[in-house]
């Protein structure tokens, strides 16, 4: 957190041309914008670990909804999310226009996928105490994991449906009320479906993602969380969309936040995982169709 401010601080009396180096074709960044947003994130982080340390000098602890939110594991995901969040706004908000976010040199592919993937797995495993005070059986029940059945797949592609269904009622509200969001999301997911554009990359960026994004947020998270408030951190995480589409996400994390209550984190995930691949694949051939 301490150093997320300080980048914040530097970030205001740096060169913008110094940034350049970001670009592959000469972007006119606003490290202003990116640096107010690094200093307000910083110094929030900074605020909740000396709430927590305050309460623990004090010999108590910040408990909402009886759970110990100044508890390390707690906080340790609190401050993560926010830094996240954080991290994310200040990039798209350094962009005069979010479009140019297809024209930043972020060499993001499989590779990178892959490794945000496992990297929010392992936050998952390590934050519900694998090998620490739970066994690999009992870490199971705790994120709601179990092998899928064939009735299960069944039950995920139904939800899917219903996911997509939502998501194109939502989305078409947004487009007649914000026509400005629709512009803006189009041109961020462009960045993503660039990198994947083919059908089996759209299977494994819906794979890598829904896995690892459901583990962290409705196995690990929600059930320490709630329902609301872990649909509120999983939509600030895509934050990059700073329009009306986050309400969109907020409600697909509420929905797939009840799949995880009903019928277990596995069908959750590979529920999001199929959402995922469905529409980057509408979109691969919606894309073909135009050229």
């Amino acid at each position: 957190s301490g150093l997320v401010t300080a980048g914040g601080v530097v970030l205001l009396t740096v060169d913008t041309s110094q940034l350049s180096g970001l670009s592959a074709s000469q972007i006119p960044l606003l490290p202003a914008e990116m640096a107010v947003r690094l200093l307000i994130v910083g110094l929030l982080a900074l605020a909740l670990v000396a709430l927590a340390a305050v309460a623990d000098w004090r010999g108590r602890s910040v408990i909402i909804r009886g759970q110990c939110l100044s508890c390390p594991v707690a906080l340790t995901a609190l401050v993560l999310a926010l830094l996240y969040a954080g991290g994310n706004l200040a990039l798209v908000q350094a962009l005069p226009d979010p479009a140019m976010l297809a024209d930043l040199d972020l060499n993001f592919g499989m590779g990178e996928l892959a490794a945000q993937s496992v990297g929010m797995v392992t936050l998952a495993l390590l934050g519900v105490g694998l090998g620490m005070r739970r066994d690999w059986p009992a870490v199971r029940r705790r994120l709601g994991l179990r092998a899928l059945t064939g009735h299960d797949v069944g039950v995920a592609l139904l939800l899917t449906m219903g996911l997509v269904g939502v998501s194109m009622v939502v989305g078409a509200l947004i487009a007649l009320l914000f026509p400005d969001s629709v512009a803006s999301a189009d041109a961020i997911n462009e960045v993503l479906i660039s990198a994947f554009s083919s059908v089996g990359g759209a299977l494994l960026l819906g794979l890598l993602s829904g896995v690892g994004e459901e583990f962290l947020y409705r196995g690990a998270l929600q059930p320490v969380f709630g329902l609301g408030f872990t649909s509120f951190i999983f939509a600030l995480h895509h934050v990059q969309y700073l329009n009306a589409t986050l309400l969109l996400i907020f409600i697909l994390g509420l929905m797939l936040g009840w799949i995880r209550n009903r019928w277990g984190l596995s069908v959750a995930a590979l529920s999001h995982a199929c959402y995922n691949s469905f529409l980057v694949l509408v979109a691969i051939g919606a894309a073909s169709v135009g050229s």
